[in-house]
């Protein structure tokens, strides 16, 4: 759509810039001729005409009276007939017959029918612009105005082909006019000034205007789709950054699991679920039995590596739904969603019994584990029941260790 609003736009401009520049020479001859006539230099219209015709556009210059050929005395031999570009020259193409023929060959009386070209018809052999004439008539040599021409009230008129335009000036019959010009009236028409213009040089300009315009716009929107797929993979690594960002603050570290900050975040929206369906949850709280010996005996680097096995045990041993997370050091919780105290204490001696089984570089450990249940009753807060878990993990310590306890 842009573009073809830029094409139609471009057309306008186009014959807008050929009219201009065609007035523009026009006014420019009208001038020159006017002081050449009014100084009474009627000779000197070549050298008007030699000042455009550096002019490559302009092709040839006439003159015409009023919708008539033009039939001017034979001693005016610098008019009568269209003054064709030659060698980048304009030039009258009559001047050598005039001085062979005395003058003859332009008369007065001639009528516009039936008069042959006479030893005009030469001219059609050396002038490029004369050789598609159909007929060796006057008219046809001396060339008539185009019909139906709208002079604008600076008695302008122009016609605009496709590759040739041609611009008109009504040459007004002025008092100075009539001295020469007998039967000429003052406020009348003397006749017409032409000149014919290519219009390659300005279709060019014009021509690569647009395409320098439509590079340009290319060259935008190439830019504008580069930054956008730039701006694109750069929100992407803005998002895989951010994603990475919020995963390391809801996240232990060292194990992978839930941190505390995440696990409130987390457990308020489990507990309006569960308090709004009348849904059972448990904690399971545990603890390494004896992990400062561990860390002592065999460093801590063993000590790491037995919470980072401990934590992927949890990860294998829990559902999806559960929320398994390292509470701190060796402590670990696990809060469980619909589950009842059966299957909690099920699942806190699976764990307890899978943990027994490791051994992480000939180092065997055990944890203590204890239960709690969440009381919609009694548990105003998570905590409540954290404190419960944690209870039950301190009777389990006090009873021997490896081993499961719930909170009564």
């Amino acid at each position: 759509g842009l573009m073809l609003i830029l094409y139609i736009y471009q057309g306008l401009q186009l014959n807008e810039n050929i009219k201009q520049t065609g007035y523009s020479i026009l006014n420019s001859l009208i001038t020159d001729t006017r002081h050449s006539l009014q100084k009474g230099e009627r000779n000197t219209f070549q050298g008007v005409l030699d000042k455009i015709s550096t002019l490559e556009d302009i092709k040839d210059v006439s003159l015409y009276t009023p919708n008539k050929l033009m039939t001017y005395k034979a001693n005016e031999i610098t008019v009568g007939f269209p003054f064709l570009k030659v060698d980048d020259k304009l030039v009258n193409p009559n001047e050598d017959l005039y001085i062979q023929s005395n003058g003859a060959y332009i008369r007065n009386d001639w009528s516009f029918r039936g008069h042959s070209m006479g030893n005009h018809s030469e001219l059609v052999e050396n002038f490029d612009a004369l050789k598609n004439i159909e007929s060796k008539k006057c008219s046809k040599c001396h060339f008539t105005i185009k019909e139906n021409l709208k002079f604008d009230e600076d008695r302008f008129a122009h016609i605009i082909e496709k590759d040739r335009s041609y611009f008109y000036y009504n040459i007004p019959v002025e008092r100075n006019c009539i001295s020469c010009h007998t039967h000429w009236k003052v406020g009348k028409s003397a006749g017409y000034l032409s000149i014919s213009m290519d219009n390659v040089k300005v279709t060019t300009q014009s021509d690569n205007r647009l395409q320098y315009f439509f590079m340009i716009l290319v060259v935008v929107i190439i830019s504008f789709l580069v930054i956008g797929y730039f701006i694109k993979q750069l929100n992407k690594k803005l998002e895989t950054t951010q994603i990475k960002l919020e995963d390391q603050a809801n996240h232990d570290s060292m194990t992978g699991l839930y941190n505390r900050r995440s696990f409130y975040h987390i457990s308020k929206k489990i507990l309006l679920l569960a308090q709004r369906n009348f849904e059972n949850i448990h904690i399971i709280m545990l603890d390494i039995d004896n992990f400062k010996s561990i860390n002592d005996t065999y460093g801590h680097n063993i000590g790491d590596k037995v919470i980072i096995a401990l934590a992927n045990q949890l990860s294998n041993s829990t559902r999806k739904s559960d929320i398994a997370v390292r509470w701190g050091g060796e402590e670990f919780l696990i809060l469980l969603p619909k589950t009842d105290e059966k299957g909690a204490l099920s699942k806190a001696e699976e764990i307890r019994s899978s943990i027994a089984k490791l051994e992480v570089e000939n180092v065997r450990f055990t944890v203590s584990i204890g239960v709690a249940a969440l009381d919609y009753t009694e548990d105003a807060m998570i905590d409540d029941a954290i404190k419960k878990a944690d209870y039950a993990l301190y009777e389990a310590k006090n009873s021997g260790k490896n081993r499961v306890c719930t909170y009564i």
